[in-house]
């Protein structure tokens, strides 16, 4: 449990004693915060189990207060609540970072061109990847553009020093800019369950860690 007396008025001196972390409090950590671009200082903060909004909180030990820090919180019990309350953050988090990363189109994808000049609504395989210059005004920068193939019928390329290689015959060049997948990304729910899981395990442990140094 966490007391502290607050300044609620500097002009009158009027305090309130304010109480946190009953039954929660944990560990009373030492560590250095920038308080300016180039400074940089020592401060305590200790740190409690927040019932109300599911979370390892912390508040600044400040020396013009007069507070009061007792260790009342059940390790192994704020371990399972910070489990049943992080995980399900950790898969909404990590889900969404699959699903982005899924969702950005390349050699292989089948994609729909959604803007751009030309052959906006088309759909088709990416079967080529190339880098070009996207010019914007005055300004340009190197971008991929997809060759995608607007149906299977295939013919024949032949290349300057003589072979040849199988190439699809329609072909739309867009820039990649202008698609996106076809279809939802699918994701491995079971890599983001088990990331999840983990990160859980390193808060869980770090919190451990750091009750054990107070005793």
């Amino acid at each position: 449990m966490i007391t502290r007396n607050v300044t609620v008025n500097y002009a009158t001196g009027e305090k309130k004693t304010e109480t946190l972390g009953v039954g929660t409090t944990l560990y009373v950590r030492a560590e250095t915060e920038r308080v300016m671009s180039d400074i940089w200082e020592t401060v305590t903060r200790a740190y409690y189990w927040d019932r109300e909004t599911g979370k390892l909180a912390n508040i600044y030990l400040s020396s013009m207060e007069n507070t009061e820090v007792v260790f009342d919180g059940n390790v192994d019990e704020i371990a399972e609540l910070m489990r049943k309350a992080y995980y399900p953050r950790y898969v909404a988090r990590f889900t969404m970072a699959a699903e982005d990363e899924a969702s950005k189109p390349t050699k292989g994808s089948v994609v729909k061109v959604v803007s751009g000049k030309s052959y906006k609504g088309a759909v088709g395989k990416v079967v080529v990847v190339i880098d070009r210059e996207y010019n914007m005004g005055y300004r340009s920068s190197l971008e991929e553009k997809f060759g995608i193939a607007l149906d299977d019928e295939m013919t024949t390329y032949v290349a300057k020093n003589g072979k040849t290689y199988p190439t699809h015959k329609n072909i739309a060049w867009v820039w990649a800019r202008n698609c996106k997948l076809a279809e939802k990304p699918k994701i491995d729910e079971k890599a983001v369950a088990a990331r999840a899981a983990d990160s859980v395990d390193i808060d869980v442990e770090t919190m451990r860690r750091y009750v054990a140094k107070m005793n």
